[in-house]
Order: structure tokens, then C-alpha cells, then sequence
């Protein structure tokens, strides 16, 4: 799956402008933090899209041109019975 992604949020979507604005968005963006996040939101999005039907031509190019497309493969019934395991060992060593 490809590390490197291509989304980016454009300076004018943003609310502030001030010097060196780019180069903070741009170390944002590229941070490991930031590379995480994607990750896991679109391990997420991108299988679940296919499972419901929304995995039409333009959908799948777009989250090629953005490098997620690989997340696809990924079995999103697997994840979510993951994140019920975790939450259930969690609840138990809370209480």
C-alpha cells in the first residue's frame, strides 16, 4: 500500500494567511502523525465504499489519484470485528 499520498488541502480552503504558510502546511502534511491519520481513515473508508456499492469507475480513480486505492483489499468485516474485540478488552480491564 502506498505510503506516500497526494491529497492535500488547498491555502485557499483555508481560514488564516500569514508567512510561510506553505511550507507549515506542507511539513503538516507530511509529517508522520498526519501520514498515520490517512492511514487509518482510509483503511476505513475505502473498503467500505466498495462493500456498499459506491465503487463505481470515478470513485475508484479518485482514490487512485490520491494512493489509497490499495486500501480496498483490506476486509472491512475483519476490521470492524477487530475494533469490537479491543473495545471489549478494554471495557474489561476498565472495570
Amino acid at each position: 500500500m502506498s505510503s506516500t499520498y497526494r491529497y492535500q488541502i488547498p491555502v485557499e480552503q483555508t481560514q488564516w494567511k500569514f508567512e510561510g504558510q506553505e511550507e507549515c502546511i506542507q511539513a503538516t502534511m507530511q509529517s508522520d502523525q498526519m501520514r498515520q491519520f490517512r492511514t487509518r481513515l482510509f483503511t476505513r473508508i475505502v473498503p467500505t465504499v466498495k462493500d456498499i456499492g459506491l465503487w463505481g469507475q470515478r470513485v475508484q480513480k479518485a482514490y487512485a489519484d490520491m494512493g489509497v486505492l490499495d486500501f480496498a483489499t483490506i476486509d472491512a468485516e475483519a476490521l470492524l470485528e477487530n475494533d469490537a474485540r479491543v473495545a471489549e478488552e478494554f471495557d474489561a480491564r476498565r472495570r
